[in-house]
């Protein structure tokens, strides 16, 4: 395959997992509505599991056998921050803040992964960076102001705080905002361990490892009784009440935002850097916004557009300038 047919193969396939990703907050607000947020965590992570089995993953993960001890170590790490962690963190976020505040702060994964990439020494933090740098914490910080407005201030929107902009917007942003970072390391990561293992090795055994320890919780959970996590028996009780809807969108975040969304992820950045990758984060909250005004009912003021436009700017004047800015 030629290099301008490989890189148009990786454009498209950034941009299809923009659009998976723009749609991921405001589907799963959808879903938590009629499914406790660790239910959905914990149910979403064993059909990770269940997901790898039925599609014939396990000759991934077979290769597993054959990894020194310390790179399985690496993995497995890896796996645990970017898909167990990050995948239970974002449903108990969404009951506490809206889905398009959710899409923006994750929008700094862009400007994270140039951060992180710099102190760790694998790229220099240019003079460009740096203003990237604080035009998009501006953006983050006028967001934060925002929300400490509307809570002091009694919104005109108060009474659809709980449906639709969340009840603690202020935790479950902070929320996001750390999985946001865990994801940044964790593009990180994978770039480095794709480059000796293929992606569906790593892919097979991170969804694996979660849905084997989300199992292992709910299991454990009957004897002992662990605090939040939910019980297998309970889980098993709920799943016969589940209306088409849910079922359709729990196959969304396990199939598409879950299998397909990973498999886009780790095969990009086997051909490109991993901020290019995170750079496509950009274009989440424009699908984000549309889907959760007309989804959920969701109010979005102009001054909170301007906010994200900033950390829009920020990272755009961070990641862009240079030809690595395009995938190849």
């Amino acid at each position: 395959m030629s290099n301008t047919a490989s890189s148009w193969k990786t454009h498209a396939l950034l941009f299809v997992m923009s659009g998976i990703y723009g749609a991921f907050f405001p589907l799963l607000k959808l879903l938590c509505q009629t499914v406790a947020p660790l239910d959905a965590a914990m149910l979403r992570s064993i059909g990770f599991a269940l997901c790898i089995v039925a599609f014939g993953g396990l000759w991934g993960f077979w290769k597993w056998r054959n990894i020194p001890w310390k790179m399985k170590a690496l993995i497995a790490f890896n796996a645990f921050i970017g898909v167990f962690v990050v995948q239970t963190m974002a449903p108990i976020a969404m009951p506490l803040t809206s889905s398009f505040h959710a899409t923006l702060i994750m929008g700094s994964i862009p400007l994270q992964t140039t951060i992180l990439s710099t102190l760790l020494g694998m790229e220099k933090l240019t003079i460009r960076k740096l203003v990237g740098v604080l035009i998009g914490s501006a953006g983050l910080a006028s967001l934060v102001w925002l929300q400490l407005q509307d809570g002091a201030g009694g919104s005109v929107h108060t009474a659809k705080i709980s449906l639709a902009g969340g009840s603690n917007p202020l935790l479950g942003d902070a929320i996001i905002f750390g999985n946001a970072f865990m994801f940044s390391g964790f593009n990180l990561i994978t770039k480095y361990l794709v480059s000796k293992y293929r992606p569906i090795t790593l892919l097979s055994y991170g969804f694996l490892q979660s849905g084997m320890l989300a199992l292992a919780l709910v299991l454990v959970n009957e004897i002992i009784g662990l605090p939040l996590i939910p019980k297998f028996s309970h889980l098993v009780s709920i799943i016969p009440s589940f209306t088409g809807q849910s079922w359709a969108l729990l196959a969304y975040m396990v199939l598409i935002a879950g299998f397909f969304g990973y498999w886009i992820h780790h095969s990009s950045l086997k051909k490109t850097s991993a901020s290019n990758v995170a750079l496509y984060t950009l274009l989440q909250p424009l699908m984000s916004a549309f889907l959760g005004f007309f989804l959920l009912k969701e109010v979005f003021t102009i001054p909170m557009v301007l906010a994200g436009g900033l950390i829009i700017a920020g990272l755009l004047v961070a990641t862009g300038g240079n030809s690595s800015a395009v995938p190849k």
